[in-house]
């Protein structure tokens, strides 16, 4: 399975509703996507497996893909309480379960039922932070940007559209 198959497994295995939203929003990060043209041939071996409707596919690489993903959560770590972010030892003691628990508030009963792990959006009901998915993260355009309050930069990637 290439790249462009999984980014569509990873668009797939959410609501349909959320589909459009993460594929106007991939960010493509790592020493990887910077061989040359990898942005242009994501783009180009998605689009065919995507549906009509879901055309508008916009990639977004920062100039420096390799400590973006840092500089991004060192940002989002100076604005948002700690209570919102799920540890590796919550998630290794509790599994998906947790983020039922903390992002929307279900009882250790109701997060007990089992369910299946693709379907678990980890999400913060803090306006900051909106969604993140596991391979594609995304940001809204309201707050691409440094957060407030924040002192740390972070550019905003340019996008490639189709």
């Amino acid at each position: 399975m290439g790249i462009a198959e999984t980014v569509n497994l990873s668009i797939n295995s959410v609501q349909e509703g959320y589909r459009g939203r993460l594929l106007q929003n991939i960010i493509l990060v790592g020493g990887n996507v910077k061989f040359p043209g990898f942005k242009e041939r994501l783009l180009r071996d998605l689009k065919p497996m995507l549906p009509e409707y879901l055309q508008d596919v916009r990639i977004y690489m920062s100039p420096d893909p390799v400590s973006y993903s840092w500089e991004s959560m060192s940002a989002v770590s100076q604005v948002i309480e700690p209570a919102t972010f799920v540890t590796r030892q919550e998630f290794y003691d509790e599994g998906h379960r947790i983020c039922l628990k903390k992002f929307y508030n279900y009882t250790d009963a109701q997060a007990r039922l089992e369910l299946p792990s693709s379907s678990i959006v980890a999400s913060s009901s803090h306006s900051t932070l909106n969604s993140q998915a596991t391979s594609v993260g995304y940001w809204t355009d309201e707050t691409w940007s440094t957060p407030p309050g924040s002192h740390h930069s972070s550019p905003r990637p340019s996008p490639s559209n189709s």
